[in-house]
């Protein structure tokens, strides 16, 4: 092949190739799902052996009509740090011996080797005997090179299932005592343009996503939200008590105190990692968190009370999740760069379906696309249609058209601003900073290890600056930057300041002969937040609900005009029904009007509700409405909502009329608000946005 020995290669991680397919088993351990065995094959270097097993998998090679392949086959032979064989699909004990081209083929040669763990070899009785069967190493087996084919290698976190597999006990004839099945198998397509045309002309062709990148967007939570442990909320809800949250993102840190589960049922349902569609190496072939954000993530979600806590002395308290007893599932998608790809994160969220939790937390997204087209949001929909509630991140970014995750059928939440501050204190007093340049491998070791380094961050990421300064040594740092910047880790004492306050310091610096810092001091402040502790009972006792289930959702997707194949794309259905309904009228408990430079005024909009009454068998709830802005004029029909018992539904229209042009960019809300004689006030903002 080429004069390729195939020495000095580790085989069973060399870089792989775009061009070789790759296939992949979807296994059973005692018919409960144990993952998926992901493989390239390697085609570039047995192109003949590899073709004999992806036909297969894929079951294009048939017998008497019958596709003929891996479905269904089992692992007959497991031997713990040796291998794990499989493929005698005939006789299902190692006797059975069959090929795509004929009964047995010869040996094509030994390029590669049994260089470790996660290598696919060819099982042989001799020379020039191979069929069907093969087996996956589970070590190094350099005794068997030149003696077996090597012809591919498991990839990603798929060498997980295969420990799996070898850690079943075994009986005799090393047979596992647990039925290690093959329950589907295939191939995974890689396709030129020109095959994807042909395949897209097929009419049993729905849609094709190309492999996109989604993005992590990322304690104090609970109090924020005025949850008390002894009142309120919390305790109604069991402090979420059974209920299982599923978290789609880096994975966890299981030892964290606070997933400590000492006193409580199995909180962690699952941990389990969809391999990086990237082939390459990933940081940790597991669920386990690298990044830090999963752990952080779920620990926000269903953390358990961990007394004590501080970041090196600041904001000292007890950490806590929102619902912290109820249990979790957590699906990683995301690797060692901070990336997920579309088909991991759809994958996982599959998964978290499968398993049945009742909440879904994503806080990660993908490029703005429409609805039929985002695989976050389709898989939405099929969870809501299953009765789970999902709920996603808006993003970090802040201007116009910049939110993600914003289908309607996900609760998007944006990030709030917290409500304290960590403030620095430096005062001078000579020292010595000349160098802070702050660049990678700029600064001196010898000059900047324990001292006090300015560091002009105009150019260069604060992050990047903070790496230098921890290999140079130095004590603390003070960044000149006019960039807004939320709270961040910093692993060395740091104060930011704007330009104009570094001016003076630089300045200062460079006029006194020896500069010096007499002390830093670091303290943080809180600003006030007022909590009225009757808002914590005001979810238990609503009153009136804006209810919506899959069939409203449907009819706001018919009015946005797209096409039939792109529904059916969306709903994953061939038929549906559609009530010529307005956007306007999903039952949001909101209302927006939206202007473009194409509204022509005088405009009015109408939106259409229905209000369920879950409070007493009877109510009467009147409209009010609050802070209307000037030029905008509301009317809500009826204003009177009468109820005769629980559970009744009513409908209301609010039209919203616009003499004049708003201008732009510009957004102006007011506030209808329902209130009956018993203190229930049901408000939804009233919003006009021209963008």
């Amino acid at each position: 092949m080429a004069g390729n020995t195939g020495s000095g290669v580790e085989w069973h991680v060399r870089p792989p190739n775009p061009k070789n397919p790759i296939v992949f088993f979807d296994i059973t351990i005692g018919n409960i799902p144990a993952g998926r065995i992901k493989m390239e094959l390697f085609a570039d270097i047995a192109p003949k052996t590899a073709e004999n097993f992806r036909q297969f998998c894929t079951g294009e090679y048939r017998k008497a009509g019958l596709p003929v392949g891996y479905k269904g086959c089992q692992f007959h032979r497991v031997i713990k740090d040796f291998m794990i064989q499989a493929g005698d699909f005939l006789k299902g004990d190692g006797s059975g011996c069959v090929s795509i081209y004929g009964h047995k083929f010869e040996d094509e040669n030994f390029v590669a080797k049994h260089t470790g763990a996660g290598l696919l070899s060819m099982a042989n009785s001799g020379p020039g005997t191979n069929g069907c069967q093969f087996f996956i190493t589970c070590a190094k087996c350099d005794w068997l090179d030149n003696k077996h084919v090597v012809f591919g290698r498991v990839l990603g976190d798929g060498l997980l299932v295969v420990r799996k597999i070898e850690n079943v006990a075994a009986g005799p004839n090393n047979r596992p005592k647990l039925a290690c099945v093959i329950a589907e198998c295939g191939e995974i397509a890689r396709l030129t343009p020109s095959q994807l045309s042909e395949i897209e002309k097929s009419p049993a062709h729905l849609a094709t996503y190309p492999e996109s990148f989604g993005q992590l967007l990322t304690t104090y939570t609970p109090k924020f939200l005025g949850l008390q442990q002894n009142f309120g909320i919390w305790p109604a809800a069991s402090y979420g008590e059974d209920v299982i949250v599923g978290v789609i993102d880096t994975g966890i840190w299981p030892e964290s105190s606070s997933f400590n589960d000492k006193g409580f049922e199995v909180k962690g349902i699952r941990a389990q990692g969809f391999e990086t569609s990237e082939e390459e190496e990933v940081e940790f072939l597991s669920a386990r968190d690298f990044s830090g954000q999963g752990t952080h993530t779920a620990s926000t979600a269903v953390g358990n009370h961990v007394p004590g806590v501080s970041y090196i002395g600041y904001a000292r308290g007890t950490a806590r999740g929102v619902a912290p007893h109820a249990r979790l599932a957590v699906y990683k998608v995301a690797w060692l760069r901070g990336l997920a790809t579309s088909s991991d994160i759809l994958a996982g969220m599959e998964k978290a379906i499968s398993d049945g939790v009742d909440i879904m937390s994503l806080s990660l997204g993908l490029k703005q696309t429409p609805n039929f087209e985002d695989l976050i949001a389709i898989a939405s929909l099929s969870a809501i249609e299953k009765g789970i509630f999902v709920v996603c991140a808006a993003g970090n970014e802040y201007n116009f058209k910049t939110t993600k995750n914003e289908a309607p059928w996900i609760t998007t939440v944006g990030a709030g601003t917290l409500d304290r501050n960590f403030l620095a204190t430096m005062t001078s007093k000579w020292g010595n900073m000349n160098e802070a340049i702050c660049k990678d491998s700029a600064l001196d070791r010898k000059k900047v290890a324990g001292k006090v380094v300015i560091c002009d961050s105009y150019r260069l990421n604060v992050s990047q600056q903070i790496m230098e300064l921890e290999r140079a040594g130095a004590y603390a740092a003070v960044f000149l930057t006019d960039k807004s910047s939320g709270p961040n880790k910093f692993s060395i004492p740091s104060l930011m300041l704007p330009t104009a306050s570094g001016t003076l310091i630089k300045d200062y610096v460079t006029r006194v002969k020896n500069p010096r810092v007499k002390h830093m001091k670091f303290a943080l402040t809180r600003l006030s937040l007022a909590q009225d502790i009757s808002i914590q009972t005001k979810p238990m006792d609503p009153g009136l609900i804006y209810d919506m289930d899959l069939q409203d959702y449907i009819e706001f997707v018919c009015g946005l005009g797209y096409t039939m194949k792109q529904m059916s794309t969306l709903i994953r259905r061939t038929q549906w029904s559609c009530n010529n309904k307005s956007i306007r009228d999903l039952n949001y408990p909101s209302f927006m009007a939206v202007l473009t430079n194409k509204t022509r005024y005088p405009v009015t909009m109408n939106f259409r509700r229905e209000v369920t009454n879950v409070g007493n068998d009877t109510a009467v709830y009147r409209a009010h409405l609050e802070n209307i802005p000037r030029g905008m004029r509301i009317s809500v029909k009826p204003r009177t909502l009468t109820f005769t018992r629980k559970y009744q539904n009513l409908s209301f229209v609010v039209g919203i009329e616009l003499d004049g042009e708003f201008p732009f960019p510009m957004v102006k809300f007011g506030f209808l608000k329902w209130i009956d004689e018993d203190s229930h006030i049901v408000s939804s903002p009233i919003v006009v946005i021209n963008f």
